[in-house]
């Protein structure tokens, strides 16, 4: 494994990595030598990294990106419902420096979703920005206050990994 302190030689024209602590070579200043800190890639916070970035990508599309997104990330839909798998990031609702979320671009969704009416979309439940997900949309607000009573009164199993 490379994780760890290693050097960086450049003297007297020789180039050579090694660990700092067997680093001895004649004619070389310590300002010829440079030394790095290797650490092994953790994949979850690469993973991390990522979807934080895909968050801030979130925030600076267009409304019509977002709904469209959105539309490629439906799991299920029927007359009554949409689902939806909510990515990382991305807001149910609006507040102070947020520039684009769910509730804001569900007219928009509504319009692209085949077998729609342009009506828009209703929030059933919520999840945390930070959560990943599914997401029940309902078609009106009878459904939705269907779906909300289910959420309400425990009906509905979540399961969280």
């Amino acid at each position: 494994s490379l994780e760890g302190r290693w050097c960086v030689s450049l003297c007297s024209g020789w180039v050579g990595l090694s660990p700092c602590v067997a680093l001895s070579r004649p004619g070389c200043s310590s300002s010829q030598i440079v030394e790095l800190s290797l650490i092994s890639p953790d994949p979850t916070q690469r993973w991390l990294r990522e979807l934080t970035a895909m968050s801030q990508q979130l925030q600076q599309v267009h409304p019509n990106v977002l709904a469209k997104i959105l539309k490629q990330r439906t799991l299920y839909q029927n007359e009554e419902i949409v689902v939806i798998d909510k990515p990382y990031g991305l807001p149910v609702h609006g507040g102070p420096g947020i520039k684009n979320c769910i509730a804001d671009v569900l007219p928009i969704l509504a319009k692209m979703l085949e077998n729609m009416r342009a009506e828009p979309l209703h929030l059933c439940h919520r999840l945390d920005k930070e959560t990943t997900g599914v997401m029940v949309l309902a078609r009106s607000k009878e459904a939705a206050e269907k779906i909300r009573l289910l959420f309400k009164t425990r009906q509905v199993e979540k399961i969280y990994w």
